[in-house]
């Protein structure tokens, strides 16, 4: 069966010719945990759910691109008005498009559905190769619609037609399309060739996310290059790129770094011990009181809101891992929550929450602003556990704050106050600790993709159950890592403090 350039992947194309040459080439479809996996379950459902609200359109269903074109001649023949699905070729490009609807003076309206509040520049790209392909087939394209998530929208309070709102991008589009034909020539010679090329580092890299393909782009470079650091522009760093200086000591000699980015830094390079406030740790701990309870919640952001009370990409948090410490040398007491893809987690949260959580004592958080914000958002909607939860949320301390305000600063940090990136500092030989040892789940935005991928199609992936296990890990490691934060920074106020030199009698 012949293959076709689609408007997919002259996308990926777009954004690096090495994703599209391993989209094509390499064995096997992307992994669950992948960005494209995800964006692709949304996207169809974004379709699915517009098309419901649209009435009197013709769907072709067709998952080849000849039957599909087939069916769109025929459909267009017919004088179809509006037609999803309608699929076009063009020597070996081939574009499926969401919506088309023929317009009174004979031109037609294009429709780019996405699961998606803002545009972005792919969209325009997406439109505008299909533009191209449509104008070959003698179709003249004189609007382009982005069908776009409404955010004010609530699950369950709005009117269902309230979900998508129209962008009319038919500008953006129209100065995009001249280039269209010279871009995939290029990427159909570039996959047809044997090898996977070498695209040099880019900002496609890193938006709009991280690139799957890094570990591999970046495998040149040394371990601790000018792109693990945190803090720096990347104008900076694309410069010493470009000159093939790649190193921490690179970014030092170039210049242009706030006083404290240059000393981090010069940490770093040179091995220095920790810096450490003791007055300000010192008081950060002595607020902290037994039991301690660390807190960590995992949060899915679907673009369809599947429970009531919900809008588009509002965080709902479907996990919790919880360590508790009764008291100084006692053992860690774990609990744990996660819900079952496809159910309304919030009560079932909500319960388990203030039943794992000691009446007393302080709660740790990271970053605390997302506990706090998803224990007043379930405050809010159960009046039964209200005084609980919010008992809880008073209750919080974030444990990043003494790292984030620089009271407890080592150079191995590199800039960053993440978690991740303090554990590592901290205890960079303790194996236990080290997210890289995790099977499947390595970070909080793996977390939310796969969980996010298996709540859009409940029961669809065999390997749910070792999914969920390994969400478990992930989940449990951040909290343990709270308890190993607050033994270090404990450890530095025991750690005598220097004397200061007597002044000299005059």
């Amino acid at each position: 069966m012949k293959k076709y350039l689609t408007s997919s992947e002259y996308c990926l194309g777009i954004r690096c010719p090495s994703l599209l040459w391993k989209s094509r080439n390499a064995d096997g479809a992307p992994s669950l945990l992948s960005e494209r996996t995800l964006i692709k379950l949304h996207h169809r459902c974004a379709l699915e759910k517009y098309r419901e609200l649209i009435s009197d359109c013709l769907h072709i269903n067709s998952d080849s691109c000849t039957e599909a074109k087939k069916e769109t001649d025929a459909a267009i023949g017919r004088g179809a008005l509006c037609i999803s699905g309608a699929t076009f070729i063009s020597g070996d490009l081939c574009a499926r498009c969401d919506v088309i609807k023929r317009r009174s003076d004979g031109t037609y309206a294009l429709y780019v559905v996405k699961a998606a509040a803002h545009l972005h520049q792919t969209v325009c790209h997406d439109a505008s190769f299909q533009v191209y392909v449509l104008a070959k087939n003698g179709i003249r394209v004189s609007r382009v619609f982005f069908v776009k998530l409404n955010t004010g929208y609530v699950q369950g309070e709005s009117d269902p037609k309230e979900l998508f709102l129209l962008e009319n991008i038919s500008a953006r589009v129209a100065s995009l399309v001249g280039g269209v034909e010279g871009r995939a020539g290029n990427m159909q010679k570039l996959m047809s060739k044997s090898e996977m090329p070498q695209t040099p580092i880019h900002n496609g890299c890193f938006a709009p996310s991280d690139c799957e393909n890094r570990d591999i782009c970046f495998a040149h470079l040394p371990k601790d290059n000018i792109f693990t650091l945190s803090g720096i522009s990347h104008q900076i760093k694309f410069k010493l790129y470009r000159s093939r200086r790649y190193n921490v000591g690179d970014v030092l000699r170039e210049g242009g770094l706030t006083p404290r980015q240059k000393k981090q830094l010069e940490m770093f390079e040179q091995g220095l011990p920790p810096e450490i406030d003791r007055e300000n740790i010192e008081k950060f701990l002595s607020q902290i009181k037994y039991p301690i309870a660390y807190l960590d919640f995992e949060t899915m952001q679907l673009p369809f809101p599947p429970f009531e009370g919900l809008r588009p990409f509002e965080p709902c948090a479907f996990q919790f891992s919880l360590h508790v410490k009764e008291k100084p040398g006692k053992r860690l007491r774990h609990t744990s929550f996660i819900a079952r893809p496809g159910t309304d987690p919030r009560r079932a949260i909500a319960e388990a929450l203030v039943e794992s959580i000691p009446k007393k004592g302080s709660v740790g958080a990271y970053n605390m602003q997302l506990e706090r914000m998803m224990l007043l958002s379930l405050a809010n909607r159960f009046e039964d556990l209200r005084e609980s939860l919010v008992s809880i949320s008073n209750r919080l301390f974030d444990m990043m704050k003494p790292f984030e305000k620089n009271w407890y600063y080592d150079g191995g940090m590199k800039g960053a106050c993440s978690l991740k990136a303090v554990l590592h500092a901290l205890y960079p030989d303790d194996s236990s600790l080290d997210y890289r040892r995790l099977q499947g789940v390595h970070n909080g935005q793996e977390a939310t993709n796969v969980y996010a991928a298996l709540s859009s199609a409940p029961g669809r992936f065999p390997e749910e159950k070792e999914i969920l296990s390994e969400l478990e890990k992930y989940c449990a490691l951040d909290t343990l890592a709270l308890d190993k934060l607050y033994e270090k920074l404990s450890e530095a106020v025991r750690e005598k403090k220097p004397k200061k030199k007597a002044k000299k009698a005059v």
